[in-house]
């Protein structure tokens, strides 16, 4: 099996950016949790409300409030559905379970990448061409999957095929040298 130095170095590079992102991935999806929290409580208590007055409507309230009582539950029931409409506009659940999968996803190709590294050069069962580009193809493919973070990475990764000696390399790219939204670029 082919491997060397630099092919270490790079898988390493891929398992240091994974984890990176992990951990952005999983802030982002705590920020949204609580966000979601804070449109679906409201929702839930004035829900609870409206279905208590209405249960309790022909009972104990006297005929002459109903008309009231009518008007308070409609514009309650109005309340419900336009925090329920905001919620979704803003798309929080969908960003929400987003950022868990890309959570998921980059701790667990930060966790392979670390298991791969750590056996023995001579005991893996691929080349090390194969590898980087593997977990490469991972890395981008949850990349792009995943909501876009508010913050930067601290470098954006490039994939280079070296035609001469048909080597392909990781090289950092420094965000600041890019104008795209996600510049992971990936030539073969």
């Amino acid at each position: 099996m082919e491997w060397n130095e630099k092919h270490e170095e790079e898988l390493l590079l891929l398992q240091q950016y994974s984890n990176e992102l992990y951990k952005k991935y999983h802030k982002l999806f705590i920020d949204y949790t609580k966000k979601r929290d804070k449109y679906k409580i409201p929702v839930i208590i004035l829900s609870s409300i409206v279905g208590v007055i209405n249960l309790s409507n022909a009972s104990y309230i006297p005929k002459q409030y109903y008309v009231y009582i009518s008007i308070g539950t409609g514009l309650l029931s109005i309340m419900c559905s336009i925090l329920a409409s905001i919620e979704q506009l803003k798309k929080i659940g969908e960003t929400m379970n987003k950022s868990l999968n890309s959570y998921l996803n980059f701790k667990m190709l930060s966790d392979e990448i670390s298991h791969i590294l750590r056996i023995p050069i001579n005991e893996r069962d691929k080349t090390g061409l194969e590898m980087v580009k593997y977990y490469f193809q991972k890395y981008q493919s949850y990349y792009y999957e995943s909501p876009v973070l508010n913050e930067l990475a601290e470098d954006f990764l490039v994939l280079k095929n070296d035609n001469k000696n048909n080597e392909i390399q990781l090289e950092r790219m420094n965000s600041n040298s890019f104008k795209e939204e996600k510049p992971i670029i990936f030539n073969l």
